[in-house]
């Protein structure tokens, strides 16, 4: 399949697509309107701005991205696929909606757990408010990294039309939750990822750093101990935030520092320290590094 037919089947919107979408939209200015008669300081005119700026960057950039690897999981799936499913199949969606649920949790630990990744998912956190908006604040960078845990899925025989269109609906879910006008919502708290546990996920609380990984099931959470109930006021924001000063500069400089920091170092196997070791870790590297208490990192 060439990158021009992958485009314009791309932007041939199914109806769910375009039901979802309108939810979205609707619900920002719900959410909006709500909090300005209730007078409830959620939004900040400055923070807003940037969420729907930087939303809209890493919309072009999917957009690019998705039409130019549709064509890589079409081959993957006529040539290479080891199991005949059919597409139309229930079953199918159903066990495909879960499996990508949990490569989307794995891709989004890993994204706190690796520093080269969370380079691009610390503009998610970024924000030291919770709205609607804050959904939309996604690096550019990140569909660089994460294209690759969706490969398996056309080898495995299912449709790239069914990847995308879950990869879609999922992530119209994860903009849903990013609210504080919806309290806990009892047993679905043990089911779903809800407003509550995400915003436990965005806290800079001590208890909540780490916490809350999964897109739409809170399951794997409970299965892999990264579950965390919202308990005392969730401070939203990162524990070390740094001001930028410009919109692009949220999304270029966590790179623009990573890549000056491993310049800085000489030695290989501590700039791979650097890159693929907790965040918190490789700035501690770094640090001592400069303080001369790692003299031998040098080396």
């Amino acid at each position: 399949m060439s990158i021009i037919k992958s485009a314009m089947l791309y932007m041939q919107a199914r109806p769910i697509e375009e039901i979802l979408i309108s939810i979205y939209i609707i619900s920002l200015v719900s959410e909006y309107l709500i909090a300005k008669v209730t007078k409830t300081k959620i939004h900040h005119l400055k923070e807003t701005i940037a969420n729907f700026v930087i939303g809209f960057l890493s919309f072009i950039i999917d957009f690019l991205f998705t039409i130019i690897t549709l064509p890589v999981l079409w081959y993957l799936f006529n040539h290479i696929k080891l199991i005949e499913i059919n597409p139309d199949s229930i079953l199918t969606f159903c066990i495909l909606f879960i499996l990508i649920d949990f490569i989307e949790y794995c891709f989004h630990r890993l994204s706190h757990q690796v520093n080269l990744l969370w380079a691009a998912h610390v503009v998610h956190h970024q924000s030291e408010f919770f709205n609607l908006s804050v959904g939309l604040r996604t690096s550019f960078f990140v569909p660089l990294f994460n294209i690759f845990f969706y490969l398996l899925f056309p080898i495995l025989g299912f449709s790239p039309n069914m990847i995308v269109m879950i990869i879609f609906i999922q992530g119209i879910y994860q903009l849903l939750v990013h609210t504080e006008l919806i309290g806990k919502l009892g047993i679905l708290e043990y089911i779903f990822i809800t407003p509550s546990a995400h915003r436990v996920h965005h806290g800079s609380n001590a208890q909540y750093i780490d916490k809350n990984y999964g897109k739409c099931f809170i399951i794997w959470d409970m299965i892999f101990n990264t579950f965390e109930r919202e308990q005392e006021t969730v401070k939203y924001g990162l524990t070390n935030r740094t001001e930028h000063n410009t919109i692009l500069g949220n999304i270029t400089t966590p790179y623009g520092k990573l890549i000056k920091n491993l310049r800085s170092i000489k030695s290989r196997k501590y700039r791979r320290t650097i890159l693929f070791n907790k965040p918190d870790r490789a700035e501690e590297l770094y640090n001592n590094t400069r303080s001369g208490n790692a003299t031998n990192l040098q080396k």
